[in-house]
């Protein structure tokens, strides 16, 4: 930890190029990167190695200025890569991205037990749908709300065509 071996400035001659090449013929269970100064785009070679691995239980990339787009790019892997029961050959449970520079978007999973927390939906993924249900039912039973003076409740949608 605590070096640039996520930086991407030498371009294809980066530590971050070599690990997402390197990733395409390795089986691990656990990753963990935090704190090596991984960015947007050395994530993205990351995540391009880890493309086809259906062995990997958890991701950590704590501390590395991912900023929104890192993150963003990180939830759509993972939502791709999380155990369902449609999918029940994969096994990852956990992608971690504290302090990664997208505090307000920060994702967090979420934990039926402990629902309190800001989430970043993707609605395209069933995974999303699946939270926001059960979100918006507890807030119906009377077991939980919406905090709006927190954080808004923000929709962001296209335009349904009719």
């Amino acid at each position: 930890s605590f070096n640039s071996f996520g930086d991407v400035e030498d371009g294809d001659h980066s530590p971050a190029v070599y690990l997402g090449h390197a990733l395409k013929s390795l089986k691990l269970e656990t990753l963990n990167l935090a704190e090596t100064r991984f960015t947007t785009a050395g994530v993205k070679y990351l995540l391009g190695g880890l493309k086809a691995d259906e062995s990997l239980v958890e991701l950590v990339l704590d501390g590395n200025a991912l900023l929104v787009d890192g993150v963003k790019a990180c939830m759509r892997w993972r939502h791709s890569k999380l155990r369902t029961e449609d999918h029940p050959e994969r096994k990852l449970k956990k992608v971690s991205m504290v302090h990664c520079g997208a505090e307000g978007f920060a994702p967090i999973d979420f934990e039926e037990a402990t629902p309190s927390g800001r989430y970043l939906l993707d609605m395209s993924q069933p995974a999303s749908h699946k939270t926001i249900k059960k979100l918006a039912e507890m807030q119906a039973e009377g077991v939980g709300m919406f905090d709006r003076k927190v954080a808004p409740l923000v929709l962001q949608a296209k335009a349904r065509r009719e």
